[in-house]
C-alpha cells in the first residue's frame, strides 16, 4: 500500500500516492448484518490514471444512501513550493467509486489541493474545500456540474487554507474552517454557506489553525483549534459551539494537556454514534486520544495509545460503534482500541501516511 496525505496542508512535505486502501471484517451474514472483523487488507483501488498530475488521495467520504455503494475521494497532490505554480504539483480531483466493486465511477475537477469533503444528507451534492485556492466547490452529483463559491472574510479578503467542512444536519448550511488562521490575512476563519444560494450568511473569528471538526444532530460543533490565538507556543483547545439558533453561541472552550514544544495541532475528531463523546487525534505533542463530554462541554480522562511515537492522524467508529480505529502517520498503521477503555483490539500494519479513514458497505476505506 503506498499513500502519502499532509494532516495539515501548510505542511510542504509530500510524496506521490497511487493507492486507496480497504480492510475488510469476516464477511456478510445473509441478511446484512456485519460478521466478525479479521482486520485484514484485502483491496486497493488505484488512482494513478486519474488526476494528471499526482494521485496523492486526502480525505474521503461515503454517500449517505447505502443502496448507491458509493463514495468520493479528494486526490490533493502535493502542496506547490513558494512561488510555483500548484498545476506542477497539486491535484484538483475528486473521484466517485462504487464500495461494493471498486469500479471508478466519475470524476470532477475542482480547485488546486482539494482536501476535505461533506455530502449533503440527501445525498444530492458534494461541498470541497482546496486548500491552495480560496474556494468552496459544490458539485451536483446528478448533473455533474461544479460551481466555485469563493469565500471571502468580512472586509472582502480571501480565506486561504480551506480545511475543513461539513454540513448542518438539516442539510440547508455549509460550514467551512480554515488552517490559516490570521496568518493569511483574514478577518474570519470560519464562514457559513447557503446552500440554497451559495452565498456567505455567517462568519465567525476563531484565532489559531482549524481543520477538520464534527457537529451533531442538534447543531452543536465540535471544533479543535491549534496554536489558539495565533500562538503556537500554546496548547491545543476544543470549543464547542451551540449553532441551533440564529447566531453561533460558544458553551466552552478546553484547553489540553500536551507537550508543545513539537507544535502539535489537532488532526481530526469524531463522534460517537450517540453523539454524546467526541474523540480527537493529536498530530505531534501526544500520544493520547482526548476525549470530550460533548453534553456537558467538559473534558474525559484521555485514552492512552501505548507504544513507541505514536504520531496519529484519521480517527474513525469501527461499525457497531464499540471501537475505535486511529492512524499512526509516520508508523503506518492502524491501532483498534476499545471505545470506552482503550483496551486494544487489533492493529493492521503496512501502509503508508494513513491520513482519513472511512467505512462503508462493510469495510473500512483508508487513504
Amino acid at each position: 500500500m503506498r499513500f502519502v496525505f499532509q494532516p495539515r496542508p501548510l505542511s510542504a512535505a509530500c510524496c506521490s500516492s497511487v493507492l486507496v486502501c480497504l480492510l475488510s471484517f469476516g464477511g456478510l451474514f445473509p441478511s446484512g448484518a456485519l460478521a466478525q472483523w479479521d482486520w485484514e487488507t484485502v483491496d486497493s483501488i488505484a488512482l494513478t490514471a486519474i488526476d494528471p498530475v499526482s494521485s496523492s488521495p486526502y480525505g474521503i467520504t461515503v454517500h449517505p444512501d447505502p443502496t448507491t455503494q458509493l463514495a468520493y475521494v479528494a486526490i490533493s497532490g502535493a502542496v506547490a513550493p513558494f512561488g510555483e505554480d500548484p498545476a506542477l504539483h497539486s491535484g484538483r480531483t475528486v473521484v466517485e467509486f462504487r464500495l461494493d466493486t471498486f469500479e471508478i465511477v466519475r470524476s470532477f475537477t475542482v480547485g488546486y489541493y482539494p482536501t476535505e469533503i461533506a455530502v449533503t444528507p440527501d445525498g444530492a451534492e458534494l461541498y470541497v474545500t482546496t486548500s491552495t485556492e480560496s474556494t468552496l466547490f459544490r458539485i451536483d452529483l446528478t448533473t455533474a456540474l461544479v460551481t466555485p463559491l469563493p469565500l471571502t472574510d468580512s472586509l472582502g479578503g480571501a480565506i486561504d487554507f480551506l480545511s475543513g467542512v461539513v454540513m448542518t444536519p438539516d442539510g440547508t448550511r455549509v460550514i467551512v474552517s480554515s488552517n490559516g488562521g490570521s496568518f493569511d490575512g483574514s478577518s474570519e476563519n470560519v464562514v457559513v454557506v447557503d446552500r440554497v444560494s451559495g452565498s456567505i450568511i455567517d462568519r465567525w473569528l476563531v484565532p489559531g489553525g482549524l481543520g477538520r471538526f464534527a457537529i451533531r444532530a442538534d447543531g452543536r460543533v465540535v471544533l479543535p483549534v491549534g496554536f489558539p490565538g495565533d500562538d503556537f507556543t500554546a496548547p491545543p483547545q476544543i470549543r464547542i459551539y451551540d449553532t441551533a439558533g440564529a447566531a453561533p453561541v460558544l458553551v466552552n472552550t478546553l484547553s489540553l494537556v500536551v507537550d508543545t514544544s513539537d507544535f502539535p495541532a489537532p488532526n481530526d475528531v469524531v463522534l460517537s454514534a450517540d453523539g454524546s463523546r467526541a474523540y480527537i487525534t493529536i498530530f505531534g505533542g501526544s500520544a493520547e486520544v482526548m476525549v470530550v463530554d460533548v453534553d456537558n462541554a467538559t473534558l474525559l480522562p484521555p485514552i492512552p495509545l501505548t507504544g513507541p511515537d505514536f504520531v496519529q492522524t484519521a480517527i474513525a467508529l469501527a461499525p457497531g460503534g464499540s471501537n475505535l480505529v486511529v492512524a499512526d502517520f509516520f508508523g503506518g498503521r492502524l491501532r483498534v482500541i476499545d471505545r470506552l477503555t482503550g483496551a486494544l483490539v487489533d492493529e493492521v500494519t503496512g501502509l503508508q501516511l494513513p491520513n482519513a479513514v472511512t467505512s462503508g458497505a462493510g469495510r473500512l476505506f483508508v487513504t
